[in-house]
């Protein structure tokens, strides 16, 4: 097997962008520098998220996508059938979607067709989605790069590029930084909910576990993930959380 450097074409938009990410200054400086070198290359918009690599959850989540589609995501709790998100669970390291879709991977109900209609109404037609190591081996980075199909750029670099906003990106420091997506951090799955709303009932995990269908062990992952959401320190917390929060 041989090995074909990189051309000069590819490289010096890239030695450009890593001159630029090295001189970043802050966490929200990371951001907004990434944004931009998204948008000189070709995109129209930027999601960076962290994710618990045993449950999927998202830990924290930026994106310079809409205000006003981001809040149609988590109303609709579109996260739980999101097919990026849902191929990055099944362990692929890179995807595309298109018009809401993902080759191999077919919309189950009603909520994937709406997703897959919502997000290419919002113009974000192709998303390349891809998956990174994170500081901690229980979490993982997810870029998703967004543009239109017809300014389509070379995916190495592309792929390149994200690697060292993944690598400069971290969690916002403030609900008020820029591209942050609180509401995403604390958003209960609908399982989440369903265990906490037991565990208020006075039902044991072996107990809800039996209501739920599942296995003892998925209930505890479910209830560490609430609890972490939540900022939680005791089960008995997380359910007055939930219930102040409105979940």
């Amino acid at each position: 097997m041989t090995f074909s450097p990189p051309s000069a074409q590819v490289l010096n938009p890239l030695i450009d962008a890593a001159d630029t990410l090295l001189s970043v200054q802050s966490a929200d400086d990371a951001w907004l520098k990434s944004v931009a070198l998204v948008k000189q290359n070709g995109g129209n918009a930027l999601n960076v998220a962290e994710f618990d690599a045993a449950t999927g959850a998202p830990i924290w989540f930026r994106s310079a996508m809409k205000s006003e589609w981001l809040e149609d995501y988590l109303a609709q709790d579109f996260v739980a059938c999101d097919p990026l998100l849902l191929s990055a669970r099944r362990g692929l390291s890179s995807v595309r979607m298109v018009d809401g879709s993902v080759a191999g991977l077919p919309k189950t109900d009603q909520r994937a067709n709406a997703l897959a209609d919502q997000v290419n109404g919002w113009g974000y037609g192709t998303i390349d989605f891809y998956v990174f190591a994170a500081a901690s081996s229980a979490r993982y980075k997810g870029i998703a790069f967004s543009y239109d199909g017809a300014d389509a750029m070379q995916q190495d670099k592309q792929k390149l590029l994200c690697a060292m906003i993944a690598s400069v990106v971290h969690a916002p420091q403030d609900p008020q930084s820029p591209g942050a997506t609180p509401l995403l951090a604390s958003a209960l799955s609908v399982r989440e909910k369903d265990v906490l709303r037991y565990l208020a009932m006075g039902l044991r995990n072996d107990a809800i576990a039996r209501k739920l269908g599942i296995a003892e062990i998925t209930v505890r992952v479910h209830l560490t993930a609430a609890r972490r959401k939540l900022g939680a320190a005791t089960r008995e917390q997380a359910i007055a959380l939930a219930i102040r929060t409105g979940q």
